[in-house]
């Protein structure tokens, strides 16, 4: 029995794909940052190859047989036909199977990307910060994170080195004019938040121009210092460990002198601030972080 039957279409949709796959052309459709895990399939794509080899070898031997002179050749030459023709069918289900995981990855992948990047623009890793990023990365092999993350690390230890290669121009100054966390970039003239208000120093305290701009700057709202120390972001690829620390999910637009006063302490150690004000900020902070932890783990199970 000749493998060429009505499954030879499906076979050849399945060359296809290894073609497509092994030229990376397959994941057209999703981002690139997902194509990388398409090496996660190799082990499908070698055994569909072997098979396609094993299938080509089979109907290439002779396979025309007199009978019943050639009884048992035939009935091997078809026992081999059925046992290919199996070998077929399972390696198309498991390039199916690998197929299906990883676009379900890519997608997923995609999603927390869109999440950290909160409707904004997506800011991406030169190789130069990448450089940086990597250099750090084998002296982080092994590292545990704190149970609390501190706010100030021991100098030159890797995990201060990581925060500093993440955040030097991060956020990046002049920042655009774009809403963050669903605001509107604060006007000159406008209140400070951070302190005016009944009750508070400087009730009246108004946001002052520098230079024709209003004094505002992009804030993180979860420290950069403490993100570095979350549980899993060491483990993150560099390119994820950039969008975690430049996504706008972690941005707020602040007055100068607040953002200044907030430093890597958070909110909770300001003094002299408007105490509802206070209180969102202790709130936002810890909502942002649950949703970064959560980011993280997502990312480390779909990078």
């Amino acid at each position: 029995m000749d493998i060429r039957d009505q499954g030879e279409r499906r076979w050849l949709v399945l060359r296809t794909l290894l073609a497509l796959m092994l030229g990376l052309s397959l994941l057209s459709a999703v981002p690139r940052a997902a194509i990388a895990v398409s090496r996660d399939c190799q082990a499908e794509i070698a055994t569909a190859q072997s098979v396609a080899q094993k299938i080509a070898a089979h109907n290439a031997k002779p396979h025309t047989f007199r009978l019943p002179a050639q009884a048992d050749a035939y009935a091997a030459y078809n026992t081999e036909a059925v046992q290919l023709n199996n070998a077929k069918a399972a390696a198309v289900r498991a390039l199916d199977s690998c197929k299906a995981a990883l676009l379900a990855r890519a997608k997923a992948l995609e999603q927390a990307h869109r999440e950290l990047a909160a409707g904004g623009q997506v800011r991406e890793l030169s190789s130069e910060r990448r450089a940086k990023i990597d250099a750090v990365r084998p002296s982080l092999s092994g590292y545990t994170p704190p149970a609390t993350p501190a706010v100030n690390l021991p100098k030159n230890s890797p995990i201060a080195r990581l925060k500093d290669a993440l955040r030097q121009d991060n956020p990046r100054w002049p920042y655009e004019n774009v809403p963050l966390q669903g605001k509107a970039r604060t006007n000159i003239g406008d209140a400070d938040a951070a302190y005016a208000g009944p009750g508070t120093k400087y009730p009246n305290r108004t946001i002052p121009a520098v230079n024709g701009e209003p004094a505002v700057t992009p804030d993180h709202i979860y420290p950069l210092v403490k993100l570095v120390q979350l549980p899993g972001f060491t483990r993150l690829t560099s390119e994820n460990m950039w969008r975690v620390a430049t996504g706008e999910l972690n941005l707020q637009w602040m007055s100068r002198t607040a953002n200044w006063s907030k430093g890597s302490r958070g909110a909770a150690a300001m003094a002299g601030v408007n105490p509802a004000w206070q209180d969102a900020q202790i709130q936002l902070e810890a909502q942002t972080e649950a949703q970064l932890r959560d980011l993280i783990q997502r990312l480390l199970a779909n990078q």
